[in-house]
């Protein structure tokens, strides 16, 4: 497996002693920190298949600081949507958008509430 150190972004071999050859960078605490967002944002769906859209918001709020992925970005804007927060519905559909843009739908003819509560299902379903 190869790593990109996200220090001085050396392309590394993963190996026994997990740091980067160039800078030294410990790639042990970078694999607990990407394993801690996988896990909050896996409680973060659950969360939102339960239909507990605070608890779904918190977790993938907390994913989203550790690792920034379109997923958390998604699963944060269903959160907020199911909620009602519009203004913060918003700022997580730009997020996605910056981070993917062909994961999510940002154009306003596309993205309507008939659309959102079809995400919405969808997420609910896998």
């Amino acid at each position: 497996m190869r790593i990109h150190c996200p220090v001085c972004g050396r392309e590394n071999d993963a190996g026994p002693d997990f740091a980067c050859r160039r800078c030294g960078c410990n790639f042990g605490d970078l694999d607990a920190v990407l394993a801690s967002a996988a896990h909050h944002l896996a409680a973060a769906a659950a969360a939102l298949r339960e239909r507990d859209w605070q608890a779904a918001l918190g977790g993938a709020e907390r994913s989203w600081r550790l690792r920034h992925r379109a997923s958390a970005a998604r699963l944060a804007f269903l959160a907020a949507v199911s909620i009602g927060d519009t203004r913060l519905a918003a700022s997580w559909l730009k997020c996605c958008a910056s981070i993917d843009e062909e994961s999510f739908p940002t154009r306003p003819n596309i993205l309507t509430l008939r659309g959102i509560r079809n995400l919405i299902k969808k997420e609910l379903r896998s």
